[in-house]
């Protein structure tokens, strides 16, 4: 039997969202650019992004607020470039949420297109699907 080793890429991603889903703050900050820009759905229906560090907090932040439990479920993580520690990644991911004030539950099925240079995160987007997540001539 052989093992692939990940890529450095998707080691990150695949720690983010393990960062991401025990609540470690920090941790996913730590992975992000200083100068990192986030873009949601609801943050492109309310006409924000988040930006920095102090966006990474605030968005987590905001999730939290909004939902008591949600957890990321990574499908396949797929490269679109990687030269020189500046890579762009195309995640498929599942996720849960259950709603802090009522309650309900809700799933989505979504693509996550992170831009990294000297491997930290600089532009993570929310996209509902593989084509829109996808650059102008890339392909998955």
């Amino acid at each position: 039997m052989s093992v692939v080793a990940a890529s450095w890429v998707e080691e990150s991603v695949e720690q983010a969202f393990a960062r991401f889903n025990e609540g470690d703050v920090e941790g996913v900050v730590e992975l992000c650019d200083p100068q990192i820009e986030l873009t949601t759905f609801m943050g492109e229906f309310e006409g924000r992004s988040y930006h920095g560090h102090d966006g990474i907090r605030e968005w987590i932040a905001d999730v939290q607020a909004v939902f008591s439990s949600f957890h990321v479920n990574i499908l396949s993580i797929t490269e679109v470039s990687d030269v020189d520690q500046n890579a762009v990644a195309i995640v498929e991911i599942t996720f849960t949420a259950i709603g802090a004030a009522d309650g309900l539950s809700h799933s989505e099925h979504l693509f996550q297109r992170i831009e990294s240079r000297e491997r930290k995160g600089t532009r993570w987007s929310w996209h509902p699907t593989l084509e829109t997540a996808l650059g102008p001539g890339e392909s998955a």
